[in-house]
């Protein structure tokens, strides 16, 4: 189930309403006037299609992907290079994916979850 709570991470394309087939997510104003998903969780089944869909969260989806690789060869070589930084510690890196990912998926990332 599509879950924003950073509304900067959305577009706005009505994608995930689009392609909920159980019309579960319905577009809802802000009070600047932006649009972003409002999922009415007693209809959803959590079939992922909204999330699937939603090139926004392509773009997360690689940044996770990338993130782990990351990780992946800090844990074997005990160092990685982080454009022009080698990184040398897990706190030097953590506070690297700050600046693309939220804490949520950092954590599942240094737990080694997904």
């Amino acid at each position: 189930m599509i879950n924003i709570t950073d509304k900067s991470k959305c577009c706005g394309c009505c994608a995930c309403v689009d392609n909920c087939a159980h019309k579960a997510i319905t577009l809802k104003n802000d009070i600047e006037g932006f649009w972003y998903p409002e999922v009415n969780t007693d209809l959803c089944s959590e079939c992922g299609l909204c999330e699937k869909h939603c090139p926004q969260n392509i773009e997360i989806r690689k940044e996770l992907k990338n993130a782990r690789k990351v990780y992946e060869q800090f844990k074997e070589d005990g160092e990685v290079m982080f454009g022009a930084e080698t990184i040398t510690t897990e706190e030097e890196l953590k506070s690297k994916f700050t600046e693309f990912l939220s804490d949520e998926e950092i954590a599942g990332i240094f737990k080694g979850g997904e």
